[in-house]
């Protein structure tokens, strides 16, 4: 276990003392880093490791805790996991949970899970909260009022004593409140839309005519399901987060604590956050506007600014006519993160560190300046108290500025890399490309730990809306998701050796948008700042010349320490910019409007020891956002414009690497990560993110400063070996292809190249496979059971409806509350009858007599089934999917029409769901109708849920005869297919899969001439548990309320999405041996 240091707080007025919460100076500081032994690290590039990694090196996803937590289940699903090539599992408590959160059981889960991940050589990763966002500890940390979340109400009437209001919550919708307590109120002057004048009032006296008042009422918003009616904490008060951390930290230590650090490396925390704050529009804006607040704000601020809160708070509303707001919305906006930060992120970083584990996780809001403003503060500043910082990638998002706040921290603090919460909302047909390319392009920008959201325990009830896919047993794919997790695996070995090699740091503009979060700013200025900090970094980082951010804050702590401020030179002499454990050469000063005096003296002395800043557009214009900057006060920074193309040739100097398409100009949508070996060498990783197919990257060169002798390794086998190249004019260039998800992976070792370029002999198109082709399902075909008349118990038939719609209509009836994706968990209801009973009935259409059948259900135990009026015994025949279906045997279907009716108690905590029948039979949908057709043994190459699999979600096998040609090379193109990969089966008994460009599946030598191949299309659950009647447009957040839609965007049809192999498969051989 490491001790943290118990200097003074890089913050001011952090540590809480007293009832009051109010803070002094003297909180204790995280030192990093912080070495934890499962984090290995070695400044050499190691052979072995790459071949074989470690747990360590490897994916730990989000495991779904989410039903009745059974110690034997737990263990078992571990062997899934490992089959899959995954290091560990974070233990995530989610929507569906039945077992007591903390409670002994609970627990006694976590422990075996521990044990099991052990005896594997596994990891078992901690979450710190039920659900999420991070710190009310289930409700067990907000059952006492004092701990909740709280902010000011500001109106511009004053409230009557008792009015109901409707109040924000977050994670929901707003609810009605009738408390409030006063806090202040004042009259203030107006001129043409600016502050001129304020004064402090009291509640109850009169403003003078033409003058406006402003009230504000401290308010803490109701209980919600959502925190298992509770509400969040708030995360401003030390005292709530000790009681926080006491309710989850100290319970996991005490029971695991003794693998912390080894088994347990790290303690994942999400998206930690105050509340969001409203602004007025502008000065005649009547409505209630909000405030993130805490009982003793006004107090930590007058000991910080020596002036009182509430006398300044309106000209954090409104801009004043003399601009003294710029000041007070800095002081407000620096003094409240530091609050946030020194409560959340500075209590559990400290305790992590003394008990010998990693804080990791990520922030609420991290991509733009103003999310960040009104949801954290300021990201990095949270993420300087991380061992391993992390980000949160959802819908496949592409957010290079979240990703190199976090990468940036790690650098500078020493971390070993970053943490990427990813894949998360991308639903069930995310195919394994994009599991490729969003893991790919964040490894080059340092995530070193891919967290995967999400796998379920279950998938009964609500769970099975909760975010998917959920990726291991319950998609078809599972056992081939080793071919994702071996290439990271060893690209995070090899990104983990060496040190990174940045030249280039960026100053953080967060600060100054603080000045600007305000009613009349304008658009333009904000925008001006957003473009500043996305555009900029994105210039240089698509550019291949690599940028860390500075945040000011994380600057000034890091320069604490004695002599830290003092202008160091590297190994030649040059000056570098130190920043904790990184030094650069050069600064980059985006369009900011303020700078800190310690940043901007930092700066000066860098710039007169001859060290290089650009100061983009201008500069700031104030100092600490209110002194006015002096031209002598840049004096010795380089002014450019704001244009790519000027910034650029400026850096060009500082340029390590660059990469030419075949038309020799630079190429985009490209990341790099470069490292430093101790033996002169480098780890060179470069991946493509633009997914724009028609974007042209082959034949291009990636050239790299100096000369180089250059070893590709192979992340797909785990092998290093020679790799072609050329040296010319002081850079060796390496010739590649660029497909989309491609990357290229070298180790480069000083000297001259050992291997020339050869000249690479095209392909040309011998055939397309046959077709229509011979067929097997891999598991029973599925007809989807979701549309039906229904009764609540004994009342009148209702008409045809989808199943989620009548369980919600059936709770209005019965005065009860919708069932939403923000229900409380199960283990925190009480427990509540099943009073009344609710039947749905099915019409199942059959052209085509089919076999033995099965209808697999939830509750079954609960259920009463009836099948053309005879009843159906509710005993399990096999499995299917998940222990939360039974499927029970129906026996055969005749031609014609049949009813099926399922009765099940009503009235608790659970609801209705779809049903399922299985068998041997095709299914064909038109409109609303889905009918039982004759049974699928052939397909032609196109949609196959057109073709007889509707609602099929495993793999379809096909099995074709063709003429593989004599010569150098033959193989096939499956560039058409619609699944999560495709699996071409040599008759060698080979097997390649296929699953990114170039979509190509070479065959073996020995196989030529007349073959049968089989060709495996893995699908996907899409059509079978996915959102079936959404029809929004341009719809991303696919979670609970995407199976909700209304209006416009819900359609009764079915809205199937295509699957299988959709073009008939080319046959290529190469043309000319010579050529090779």
């Amino acid at each position: 276990m490491l001790n943290r240091s118990d200097d003074a707080s890089p913050y001011r007025a952090l540590e809480h003392t007293g009832e009051a919460g109010i803070m002094t100076d003297s909180s204790p500081r995280t030192e990093a880093p912080v070495q934890i032994p499962a984090f290995d690290r070695s400044p050499e590039f190691d052979p072995k490791r790459f071949a074989s990694p470690p747990a360590i090196d490897r994916g730990a996803p989000l495991w779904s805790l989410n039903g009745e937590l059974e110690v034997g289940r737990l263990r078992d699903q571990f062997a899934v996991f490992a089959e899959m090539g995954l290091g560990g599992l974070h233990l995530h408590p989610r929507t569906g949970l039945t077992t007591r959160y903390m409670g002994d059981e609970f627990l006694a889960g976590i422990r075996a899970s521990v044990d099991e991940a052990e005896q594997r050589g596994m990891h078992a990763w901690l979450y710190d909260e039920d659900r999420w966002p991070s710190g009310f500890a289930g409700g067990l940390a907000t059952a006492d009022e004092g701990n909740r979340l709280r902010h000011l109400r500001l109106s511009r009437v004053r409230i009557n004593s008792g009015e109901t209001l409707p109040c924000p919550t977050h994670h929901g919708n707003p609810l009605p409140l009738a408390t409030r307590s006063f806090v202040a109120a004042w009259e203030l002057t107006f001129a043409e839309g600016l502050l001129i004048e304020r004064r402090r009032i009291a509640e109850d006296e009169p403003v003078a005519q033409g003058r406006a008042a402003l009230y504000a009422y401290l308010e803490i918003p109701p209980a919600w399901t959502w925190f298992n009616n509770t509400q969040y904490v708030d995360t401003l008060n030390t005292t709530a987060m000790r009681r926080f951390i006491e309710e989850t930290h100290e319970r996991y230590y005490a029971t695991v604590g003794d693998r912390f650090g080894t088994v347990v490396p790290a303690i994942f925390t999400d998206e930690p956050l105050f509340r969001g704050m409203d602004l007025p529009q502008a000065s005649d804006d009547t409505r209630d506007r909000f405030l993130s607040w805490t009982d003793d704000l006004p107090e930590s601020y007058a000991a910080e600014y020596g002036e009182d809160l509430l006398d300044v708070l309106p000209d954090v509303f409104y801009d004043r006519a003399d601009g003294l707001h710029c000041r007070a919305r800095w002081r407000f906006h620096n003094h409240h993160t530091d609050r946030f930060v020194a409560a959340f992120a500075g209590q559990l970083g400290a305790w992590c560190a003394d008990h010998g584990i990693a804080l990791t996780g990520h922030m609420m809001a991290e991509a733009t300046l103003g999310n960040q403003t009104e949801w954290t503060g300021e990201t990095m500043r949270s993420l300087r108290h991380f061992q391993l910082p992390g980000i949160d990638m959802l819908c496949d998002s592409l957010e290079l500025t979240t990703a190199k706040q976090a990468q940036s921290v790690a650098r500078q603090t020493g971390a070993p890399g970053t943490m990427s919460e990813l894949y998360g909302v991308s639903n069930w047909d995310f195919p394994f490309e994009g599991h490729k390319r969003q893991g790919d392009w964040q490894a080059a920008l340092g995530v070193v730990l891919r967290v995967h959201h999400l796998t379920w325990y279950q998938m009964g009830g609500e769970a099975k809306r909760d975010y998917p896919a959920s990726i291991g047993t319950h998609s078809p794919w599972w056992k081939r998701y080793h071919l994702v997790e071996d290439h990271f695996a060893r690209l995070h070995a090899a990104l983990r050796s060496g040190n990174p090699r940045c030249r280039v740091g960026m100053i953080h503009p967060v600060e100054s948008y603080w000045l600007v979060h305000g009613p009349t700013a304008s658009f333009r200025e904000r925008q001006r700042l957003e473009d500043g900090f996305a555009a900029t970094l994105r210039w240089m980082i698509e550019d291949l010349i690599d940028v860390d951010l500075v945040s000011e804050a994380v600057l000034e702590d890091l320069s604490r320490d004695e002599n830290a401020g003092e202008i160091q030179t590297d190994g030649e002499g040059h000056p570098v910019f130190a920043v904790g454990t990184m030094s650069y050469d050069a600064i980059v000063v985006p369009p900011v409007l303020t700078m800190r005096r310690t940043t901007l003296e930092r700066l000066q002395r860098f710039a007169a020891a001859g060290g290089t800043v650009f100061l983009v557009d201008g500069g700031p214009d104030l100092i600490d956002a209110e002194t006015p900057v002096r031209p002598e006060d840049v004096e010795g920074f380089d002014a450019i414009a704001w244009q790519r193309s000027e910034l650029l040739a400026k850096l060009e100097p500082l340029r390590d690497i660059r990469l030419l398409t075949s038309r020799q100009v630079a190429a985009s949508g490209i990341v790099h990560q470069q490292r430093e070996l101790p033996d002169g060498g480098r780890i060179v990783f470069v991946a493509r993110f633009n997914d724009d197919p028609n974007y042209d990257l082959s034949g291009a060169a990636l050239e790299i400063r100096g000369s180089w002798d250059v070893q590709l390794l192979d992340t797909a086998m785990g092998t290093e070996s020679p790799h072609p190249a050329t040296t010319r004019g002081g850079w060796t260039s390496v010739p590649l292809d660029l497909p989309v998800a491609g990357h290229i992976l070298l180790r480069l070792l000083p000297g001259a190249p050992a291997l020339a370029p050869r000249e690479i002999a095209p392909q040309v198109e011998t055939g397309r496979l046959p077709d229509p082709v011979g067929v097997e399902l891999l598991e029973d075909n599925v007809l989807l059971l979701d549309r039906s008349e229904w009764r609540l118990d004994d009342g009148p038939w209702q008409p045809t409806t989808e199943i989620l719609t009548i369980d919600n209509e059936a709770r209005r009836m019965l005065g009860r509350p919708p069932r939403h994706g923000d229900i409380a968990q199960p283990w925190a209801e009480p427990a509540r009858p099943h009073d009344h009973r609710v039947t749905v009935s099915f019409t199942i259409v059959v052209e085509h007599e089919t076999g033995p059948v099965r209808l697999a259900l939830e509750d079954a135990s609960e259920a009463t089934i009836a099948f053309d009026g005879r009843p159906v015994e509710t005993v399990a025949d096999g499995e299917w999917m998940d222990i939360a279906f039974t499927p029970v045997r129906l026996g055969t279907l005749e031609k014609g029409e049949h009813r099926l009716e399922v009765s099940w108690a009503f009235g608790g905590s659970g609801g209705l769901e779809a049903c399922y029948l299985l068998g041997d039979f095709g299914v064909k949908v038109c409109g609303t109708r889905a009918v039982v057709t004759a049974p699928v043994r052939n397909l032609t190459w196109g949609d196959a849920t057109r073709q007889g699999l509707a609602f099929y979600g495993g793999v379809i096998r096909y099995r074709v005869q063709t003429t593989l040609p004599e010569g150098d090379e033959s193989c096939v193109s499956i560039a058409h297919a619609r699944g999560a990969l495709v699996d071409v089966h040599w008759p060698d008994g080979s097997v390649t899969p296929v699953f990114r460009a170039p979509w190509i599946a070479r065959a073996p030598e020995s196989v030529r001439g007349e073959v049968e191949l089989t060709i495996d299309c893995y699908g996907t659950r899409i059509n079978t548990f996915g959102q079936v009647h959404n029809v929004a447009k341009n719809y991303r957040w696919w979670g609970p309320k995407s199976w909700r839609t209304e209006g416009d965007d819900w359609a009764e049809e079915y809205q199937l999405k295509a699957t299988g192999v959709l073009v008939a498969p080319r046959v290529l051989r190469t043309s000319d041996r010579a050529g090779a």
